[in-house]
């Protein structure tokens, strides 16, 4: 490896903040508020009713105008918690009439608001004085969640839903994009209990929850309707043409900065961390930030790179010269199967050997490999791994799309093939099944461009190796060829067969012979040879069990799996939990990677200055791989970051609940750098988690 005594270095800001309870100010808290409690009744929790909890909120709106928090899970009932400023009235009782629930009427208890001044129920001071700024600055009473106008788009406005939570001793800001309908004069008013209604504060981004009477009064009057916006649905979605549940802000846009997510979050966490400083006591809250130090790819080291520049055959990103470190040559001869779909009236009549010498002329010189025709009598007898060219989206098989009661033949060759052959499909038909009406249009489409297909293309030939490795057993480092070898394992010995992973019920080794592995671990044989596997490298499975448990409270105090429900559905969190954990091991360790909601945030003087700096200094936080030795936190941003960002850089935590003395992550956190799991972009996870998903789907078929 290479020095590291130049690595860069970096406070990053995050969406998180901290509440210190040791410095929280009681004595003052006791003389400036009042904390009631008003238990919902029984009724409520054995109700059927889907919208119970947005009546539940509309009611307390409806007859109280007082900064609250509702807590479903507290003891011995569900309680709304109310909080009380003194200095603005001095409130003797409190009662609420549930109309919803046969007009069961509940008279609050005063408590002490130093109850709250603890571990346990710190949440839930927070979310209350949440509440109170935002009923101090915006005058409107609104729960735990608040909705940010990013921008306009015709009948429409994309809005950011920002709620907290706490995990595991922070607060983490959480946010998801979301459209709102503008309200008109054609509203139906027997249908206003449907909805929530917001409208923008006059000088603000905020928006602010209006009671359903005044909505009323305002349509009766027909007064500002304009400005009223409400909550959507499927069928505004397909009224308006656009999909509700998948709004665009950008994290990062220097185009519009002031909008963009990362800056409408940060700007909501500083006047949120000064409100809380100003009524808890100086010094509670604090923004955090965490130290972290640069992880130098390989490629940057002089490694890789040096290799892809000497020999033939290798993935590479043409511009940088930096390699994927697949050896692509491997794929040697490749059929390619005509999946176009035929059983309509008008099919596509493109030549199909125009793609056959498509590919091999952009393919055939540069990684040594070549492709044919094969057809489908002969996947019963051949080796060779399959490109599937289709051309149809899997979505217009469902119910409510044109090709529905046609074949999915994608489907069915999968279910016969993909777990004895490798095999990957590329759809080659760039028409969106929302834009047509008929299958007659939609299969109206010329013969590819490469720049249209380079990036699929690319990435369809590195998933077809990774699948070679897996299903023709191919040895993941050679020792005779080390150009055969996965990236990272000529230069790494550790990461040859010194460790394990599992997640989704998959369980993935090394045997001697360095070919992957794998345990169903759904089987309960399988799950017992991987507790032995585990046992020989000094891993006791339950005891480890017991500490996850215990860490994710998965479980109740007599040892029993806690459940949920969902989608109709009894699920258990124990099992569920652990499934959806990223699993390393080896000898004496046991490592999880733990998913947070934090994100990185671009730095508070980065957005003062011109566009040019603030991409440039806000590089360090959100571009590279970053690492806390102290923290045990890694952040995995852009490989190159350009003028804007989709997607947010999250945090993510190394938890380990058993680890040797000498024991250095490095290594693993070198097979981050990769750039064939997100081609030519670095992976959020150790690369060895792509080859156990591509088993999952692809072997297992669980997917």
């Amino acid at each position: 490896m290479a020095k590291t005594s130049t690595l860069k270095q970096h406070k990053v800001p995050t969406t998180n903040f901290v509440i210190n309870l040791d410095k929280i100010n009681i004595n003052s808290l006791q003389e400036k508020y009042q904390l009631f409690t008003l238990e919902v009744p029984d009724s409520f929790r054995f109700s059927q009713d889907k919208n119970k909890f947005a009546k539940l909120h509309n009611t307390y709106k409806e007859q109280l105008n007082l900064p609250y928090y509702f807590y479903s899970f507290a003891q011995p009932k569900a309680c709304i918690f109310v909080l009380v400023d003194k200095s603005e009235n001095t409130i003797k009782s409190i009662s609420l009439t549930f109309d919803f629930l046969k007009s069961e009427k509940v008279t609050a208890q005063e408590k002490n608001i130093a109850e709250l001044c603890n571990t346990k129920y710190l949440h839930i001071l927070a979310k209350l004085f949440l509440s109170s700024w935002y009923h101090k600055a915006h005058r409107t009473c609104q729960g735990d969640y608040f909705y940010i106008h990013s921008k306009d788009d015709k009948q429409k406005l994309t809005a950011l839903l920002v709620k907290i939570q706490e995990s595991k001793g922070e607060f983490e800001i959480t946010s998801e994009a979301s459209y709102l309908k503008q309200l008109d004069n054609k509203f139906d008013t027997k249908y206003i209990n449907f909805y929530n209604y917001f409208e923008q504060v006059q000088g603000t981004r905020y928006l602010r929850q209006l009671k359903q009477s005044e909505v009323k009064q305002r349509l009766k009057n027909n007064q500002n309707l304009n400005t009223i916006f409400r909550d959507t649905t499927t069928q505004d979605a397909k009224n308006l043409k656009f999909k509700p549940q998948r709004p665009a802000i950008k994290w990062y846009d220097s185009k519009n900065f002031q909008n963009c997510r990362s800056e409408l979050l940060r700007h909501f966490q500083n006047e949120l961390v000064a409100y809380y400083n100003e009524v808890l006591g100086e010094g509670v809250a604090e923004k955090r930030t965490h130290l972290m130090t640069e992880v130098v790819p390989m490629e940057q080291m002089g490694k890789q790179s040096k290799k892809v520049g000497r020999v033939k055959g290798f993935g590479f990103n043409e511009k940088t010269g930096e390699g994927t470190g697949l050896y692509l040559k491997l794929l040697g001869e490749i059929g390619v199967l005509d999946l176009r779909q035929k059983d309509v009236s008008s099919p596509n009549q493109n030549n199909f050997q125009d793609y056959i010498d498509s590919l091999n002329k952009n393919y055939k010189l540069l990684y040594e490999i070549s492709f044919f025709e094969i057809k489908k009598e002969e996947l019963t007898t051949t080796t060779k791994p399959i490109l599937v060219l289709q051309d149809v989206e899997k979505e217009l098989f469902e119910e409510d799309g044109f090709l529905f009661g046609h074949e999915d033949q994608k489907r069915k060759i999968y279910q016969e093939f993909a777990n004895k052959i490798p095999m990957q499909t590329l759809n080659i038909n760039l028409n969106k099944a929302e834009d047509f009406n008929s299958a007659d249009d939609y299969f109206e489409y010329n013969i590819y461009k490469l720049d249209d297909y380079k990036h699929r293309l690319d990435v369809c030939l590195n998933e077809l190796l990774l699948k070679k490795y897996i299903i023709d057993k191919l040895p993941i480092y050679n020792e005779k060829n080390i150009y055969a070898s996965l990236p990272c394992l000529f230069y790494l010995k550790s990461l040859r067969k010194e460790f394990a992973y599992m997640y989704q019920n998959t369980f993935m080794y090394v045997d001697n012979q360095y070919v992957l592995q794998f345990l169903n671990l759904d089987n309960a044989s399988e799950k017992e040879k991987r507790n032995e596997f585990l046992k020989n490298w000094g891993i006791n499975w339950f005891a480890f069990e017991k500490q996850f448990a215990d860490r994710n409270y998965t479980r109740k105090e007599n040892g029993q799996n806690k459940t949920y429900q969902k989608n109709g559905e009894t699920k258990d969190k124990h099992e569920e939990s652990l499934k959806s954990t990223h699993f390393v091991f080896a000898k004496d360790l046991v490592l999880a990677i733990e998913e947070t909601e934090e994100r990185v945030l671009f730095d508070t003087d980065a957005t003062q200055k011109t566009e040019s700096q603030r991409i440039k200094e806000s590089k360090t936080a959100l571009e590279g791989i970053y690492f806390s030795e102290t923290e045990n936190i890694y952040t995995v941003g852009e490989k190159s970051m350009g003028m804007s960002m989709d997607k947010s850089v999250k945090v993510r935590r190394l938890h380990y609940y058993q680890k040797p003395k000498d024991f250095k992550i490095n290594d693993l956190l070198q097979t981050l750098s990769v750039q064939f799991v997100r081609n030519k972009q670095y992976t959020v996870y150790p690369y060895f988690f792509d080859l156990l998903n591509l088993y999952r789907q692809d072997v297992q078929q669980t997917e």
